[in-house]
């Protein structure tokens, strides 16, 4: 049996097929995204396909001609269980100033990811504008970078707030190997994504007292707030999530209250130690069906 551990690795899913492996297949993509070629590849060479969250089995049922059989729904857990703990708060701040010359009394606004149009950058610079038209003295930091050159949406992104008179209080930081020091001193994690399926950036942020802001209908994260943990507002509406934004900032003890909600929800529903037995015990269910069901010697991967 063979794990493959995202719809990236389509390309081999129909080899080991043909070489007689089962095929289990970690699927955190929306598939609308890939082509119907790769699609149909995806799901006609594999054995079990485990989706890491409601909302992407509905989008791979509802755009698939020939239904998926033999699904699970398995959510990944935070990858670093200390996330948040190695380091204090004040110390944090330290390291946000030197980032993005946050000063005390500023309240940090964080998002990470890849800097695209999926991922709401530029909806992170309208929500910005809005919030900092009632609060100066709020302040915005996304980190990660690009991969594409020329007017890419992070260049559309800097140049809005910088015609919007913004940037000074808004940053753009690039990929960084160590992110927990900004993460831990940040006061609030956004999620501006158009599409997200099950984005491990809401763990950590989770995992360091950060309430979540996001847009409704834009992927797991709905699954990840139902117990708490932050808020979620209308799909792209962007006065709704500054709103929201602005509650929290006038609000202290509903961010603490929220704060304390999301470390629950992610050490007790996310933890990757768990996750790990479980796609576990899924091979050894595929093994044990593949003995009695074929006489060839099935393969393994450890």
């Amino acid at each position: 049996t063979v794990i493959l551990n995202s719809a990236e690795m389509h390309p081999f899913h129909r080899p080991l097929k043909q070489r007689g492996m089962k095929v289990i297949s970690l699927i955190h993509e929306f598939l609308s995204l890939y082509s119907h070629h790769t699609r149909e590849n995806l799901r006609k060479n594999t054995d079990l396909p485990i989706f890491s969250c409601r909302p992407i089995l509905n989008e791979a049922l509802s755009i698939s001609n020939v239904p998926w059989h033999n699904y699970e729904i398995l959510s990944q857990g935070l990858i670093d269980s200390e996330f948040g703990q190695r380091i204090q708060r004040t110390e944090a701040r330290k390291a946000l100033a030197s980032a993005a010359g946050v000063v005390d009394g500023d309240f940090v606004v964080l998002a990470c990811g890849t800097a695209e149009t999926r991922k709401g950058i530029d909806l992170f610079v309208q929500v910005a504008r809005s919030v900092l038209a009632q609060a100066p003295r709020a302040r915005f930091v996304w980190i990660g970078g690009t991969h594409t050159a020329g007017l890419d949406p992070l260049a559309w992104a800097i140049k809005d707030a910088e015609l919007s008179g913004i940037q000074d209080r808004v940053h753009f930081l690039d990929s960084m190997e160590n992110i927990e020091p900004l993460f831990t001193g940040a006061d609030l994690f956004v999620l501006p994504s158009r599409l997200d399926p099950l984005p491990c950036v809401l763990h950590q942020a989770m995992a360091c007292r950060l309430p979540v802001v996001a847009f409704s209908g834009s992927g797991g994260v709905e699954e990840i707030l139902r117990d708490g943990g932050g808020h979620l507002v209308p799909f792209l509406d962007v006065a709704a999530m500054a709103q929201s934004i602005l509650h929290f900032i006038e609000n202290p003890t509903t961010l603490s209250q929220e704060g304390a909600k999301a470390v629950q929800v992610v050490s007790q529903r996310y933890n990757f130690e768990e996750y790990i037995n479980q796609l576990i015990e899924k091979t050894k269910i595929e093994k044990r069906e593949s003995t009695t069901t074929d006489k060839r010697t099935p393969v393994t991967t450890a």
